[in-house]
């Protein structure tokens, strides 16, 4: 499910500034409708809301969760609701000399009892869901930097995020060997669309 939101921005410590965006909201392993699944959040920020960008500049964002503590290590786990929903990146990044986490949490308009994409698309038509994220710099203490507000606009095309080559100047992907990971699994799976097309 693909919407266009809009982004409020609350600091200048990172390359981003407000405007339109636009959001995926997903079950992150496609599972059947109504039963549990990760969460997934994705968000692009087109040129116009990344700080010195070029006209072909965007940063894909991509998120899963809720985050639950096992055995000490927060990791994703399935859940049966949308709303309240706390997401994150499985990866670091750097900008400015400084080591980045990100987070956000979800909270949408009442929807029914299971995870169902079209019980929140009916929820989206009569009100709006917002995306708090949240960062962490060098270990400090975490923050907010900013919200994405989304209802039932619906974005014009399909987009395919692309969270390995969509990053803007000075943002680098930690660690370097993950990122170089991603890099190639998103060619393959790009590769492979193309010769089944």
């Amino acid at each position: 499910m693909t919407r266009v939101g809009a982004a409020v921005i609350e600091t200048d410590e990172l390359p981003i500034v407000p405007g339109a965006v636009t959001i995926r909201i997903s079950k992150a392993f496609g599972s059947p409708r109504g039963l549990p699944d990760l969460v997934g959040v994705a968000i692009r920020f087109e040129a116009p809301t990344i700080t010195g960008a070029c006209d072909e500049d965007r940063w894909d964002l991509l998120m899963t969760g809720p985050l639950r503590p096992i055995a000490g290590v927060r990791l994703p786990t399935p859940t049966r609701e949308w709303s309240g929903v706390s997401v994150s990146p499985l990866s670091r990044f750097r900008y400015r000399g400084a080591v980045w986490r990100l987070a956000g949490r979800l909270v949408t308009p009442p929807t029914g009892p299971k995870l169902d994409l079209d019980d929140l698309a009916d929820a989206l038509t009569v009100g709006s869901a917002v995306l708090t994220l949240t960062a962490s710099r060098d270990g400090d203490p975490w923050s907010v930097v900013g919200t994405v507000e989304f209802g039932d606009v619906r974005a014009a095309n399909e987009i395919a995020f692309d969270p390995a080559d969509s990053v803007p100047a000075g943002i680098e992907p930690l660690p370097s060997w993950l990122a170089g990971l991603r890099r190639s699994a998103y060619h393959g799976s790009r590769e492979g669309r193309r010769r089944h097309r």
